[in-house]
């Protein structure tokens, strides 16, 4: 079996442990019997669903299913997201999902790849398509043995499911009441069940307002089953839950993400600050941005890191030497006085900052004002 993951993965699928599945055992059956049963020749089953609903975690467990794994002599996996190169799936497949250097051509590697495949029972996973163009430019390599090889694809968008498969497109909905609170549980309690009575009824509510979402499910059990078991702490959770629910907007599940992202040491944020809403660390703006590296500070001893933010170009023209700035991670708090939970959330604050208004919000920890080199001017 070879196993490539290819581009910029958010999932490494390929590792043979097996995902949680609560409330997807029913789609995993019927995902195998169309993988293995039907006509003999060439075909693509699509998954469709929105982001986090969990199309890749079923397609991972049935590629490492062992009725899967007798049933095609050769399984591969793809990750194609947004941006792939063609020459760099097809220079992987020999290289054990390495990158490695190579003077081979296109034709060469194309060739090559295919004759890999021809006459074996295959299965090849693409996983995150955007486009039907990425099938245009890979077909040719994968031969039709007119022996019951298979294409399963995932995607968010329902047209290039109708567009480029061989069977209805198998469309993953979300979980009801039930499965949401048992999934919600396996997370968050290990059991089967909320071992607390006193945060039982929270508990429930926050399953449910994860909307029947599995990612968020998932994410959110995740952080509180590493949390104190405080009734005030899972409140907190519950309301920021709710209210992201409640939004307008369709950065929902972000939001419900950026739980957990803030609940990271702060060494490790780095790594994830794609997490956050793209808009411009500086004014806020959500047009024309480009991500660029900073270096940012965490204490008074000068120690550092890089931190990936966004900038809109009206700030990279206001200030042109901004590439070259030292930021500082600044968490904050608005207190409530009419006894509900406070709301807290978290910046990156240039050091040369000199004017800073918070608007009712305080620092976590004053501390950080130290940080502030320049700070002329706070509000």
């Amino acid at each position: 079996m070879v196993s490539v993951t290819v581009g910029l993965p958010e999932v490494v699928p390929c590792s043979g442990k097996k995902s949680t599945m609560v409330g997807f055992d029913e789609n995993l059956v019927r995902v195998m019997d169309e993988l293995t049963s039907g006509g003999s020749n060439l075909q693509i089953l699509p998954i469709v669903g929105m982001g986090g609903i969990g199309k890749t975690t079923l397609v991972q467990n049935a590629f490492h299913h062992p009725y899967i794994e007798h049933y095609f002599h050769k399984r591969i996996w793809f990750t194609i997201s947004h941006e792939y190169s063609v020459r760099e799936i097809l220079l992987r497949q020999f290289n054990n999902g390495e990158d490695q250097e190579s003077n081979e051509t296109l034709v060469g590697l194309g060739e090559r790849f295919y004759r890999s495949l021809f006459g074996e029972r295959y299965l090849i996973i693409m996983d995150d398509v955007w486009s039907t163009k990425v099938w245009d430019d890979l077909k040719m390599f994968f031969p039709n043995n007119n022996n019951g090889s298979r294409i399963m694809l995932t995607t968010r968008e329902s047209s290039v499911a109708i567009s480029l498969g061989s069977y209805k497109p198998y469309v993953i909905g979300f979980l009801n009441e039930e499965k949401s609170w048992n999934l919600f549980c396996e997370k968050a309690f290990a059991q089967e069940d909320c071992p607390y009575p006193e945060l039982e009824e929270t508990s429930k509510n926050i399953a449910k307002s994860c909307n029947g979402l599995p990612l968020a499910i998932v994410v959110v059990g995740g952080l509180l089953g590493k949390s104190n078991m405080t009734r005030e702490y899972w409140e907190f959770v519950a309301e920021n839950v709710k209210a992201f629910r409640n939004s307008k907007d369709s950065g929902g599940c972000l939001k419900i993400l950026s739980l957990s992202y803030n609940n990271l040491p702060i060494h490790l944020k780095p790594c994830f600050l794609n997490v956050k809403e793209d808009k411009c660390f500086m004014c806020g703006l959500r047009t024309s941005l480009q991500r660029i590296d900073l270096n940012e500070v965490h204490d008074v001893s000068q120690l550092t890191s890089l931190a990936s933010v966004f900038v809109c170009s009206t700030c990279q023209n206001k200030y042109p030497s901004l590439t070259r700035a030292t930021v500082v991670r600044v968490r904050l708090v608005k207190r409530n006085f009419l006894g509900r939970v406070p709301k807290y959330d978290e910046i990156l604050l240039p050091t040369s900052v000199r004017y800073l208004q918070l608007n009712n919000w305080e620092f976590v920890s004053p501390s950080a004002i130290a940080l502030l080199w320049n700070l002329e001017t706070f509000c």
